[in-house]
């Protein structure tokens, strides 16, 4: 059995990743305060767009037509989502232009998510990083970084669109920890976040390595209408049919992502097959 070699790289290339990660998380929750959660998961189908589009500036990929043709069906159905919250905001919880306003946060937190993604792939893939290497590192980076940030953060006051804790700040940790001893069950919650949160992104980063980033993200939108069709019946989000519409003009080309997903796989599979093959042939 080898033993454990130290990396030959520098560890701080993951903290630009690991920021992105926090800087996206924020916009997202901020967004999902401000819209609803079937309209935040479906506005994260935006992450494919991103993702594909970095992949053409950083690794010079070349994107074929039907793929192309898969964003703007993309596009198309976050746009429509959008209005339809702009048009029915008196039905969610707050009005038409705040829903839009996290409308918008969310889309452009995917941009943040994209980066990260592709910053993910580029490290993982040029230094051969192991995934659950590369986590522990961007979770060391996160904690440091958001323990550090809770200090100011108390002390930022808003408004209740922002927060709805006594003392109106962005964050408040006091207030958040009596919480946590008066029902017990957010404990037992944060702790399956976070153990849910570390399988993902092992899983994430393992899939990127292997495959790419925009594999990932075809992947991970099978989550989405999971969310939506939970969100309605159990947490009586507004059903809005025109967001059908929306989730379902990206959902139509579900199975070319599927197809262009299987595509990816078999080529990576074959290249596989192709460099092994040179390695016992010599060749």
């Amino acid at each position: 059995m080898e033993e454990p070699k130290m990396p030959t790289f520098n560890p701080f290339v993951f903290l630009l990743p690991a920021i992105c990660d926090i800087v996206s998380t924020a916009l997202l929750y901020i967004g999902l305060n401000l819209t609803t959660a079937s309209s935040y998961q479906m506005l994260q189908g935006a992450l494919i767009v991103c993702t594909g589009l970095l992949s053409i500036l950083m690794f010079k990929r070349r994107i074929e037509g039907y793929k192309w043709f898969g964003m703007l069906l993309v596009v198309l159905g976050l746009v429509l989502v959008g209005v339809t919250d702009v048009i029915f905001g008196a039905e969610t919880q707050h009005g038409g232009s705040e829903a839009m306003i996290g409308n918008i946060l969310c889309v452009v937190a995917q941009i943040a998510v994209a980066m990260q993604l592709v910053l993910e792939e580029k490290y993982v893939c040029k230094y051969d990083v192991e995934a659950l290497f590369a986590v522990g590192l961007e979770g060391i980076y996160g904690f440091v970084i958001l323990f550090i940030s809770l200090v100011p953060l108390y002390y930022i006051h808003v408004g209740p669109t922002f927060s709805t804790n006594p003392n109106g700040s962005l964050e408040d940790v006091i207030y958040a920890w009596k919480q946590v001893l008066i029902a017990p069950m957010i404990a037992v919650s944060l702790l399956a976040m976070i153990i849910s949160i570390a399988i993902f992104n092992f899983a994430g980063i393992s899939v990127t390595k292997e495959l790419s980033a925009t594999t990932r993200t075809v992947i991970d939108s099978i989550r989405t209408i999971l969310v939506w069709a939970i969100s309605v019946p159990a947490f009586h989000a507004v059903f809005i049919p025109y967001q059908m519409m929306g989730s379902s003009i990206p959902y139509a080309i579900f199975e070319a992502k599927i197809i262009a997903y299987i595509s990816d796989t078999n080529a990576f599979i074959n290249a596989a097959a192709k460099s092994e093959n040179d390695i016992r042939t010599g060749g």
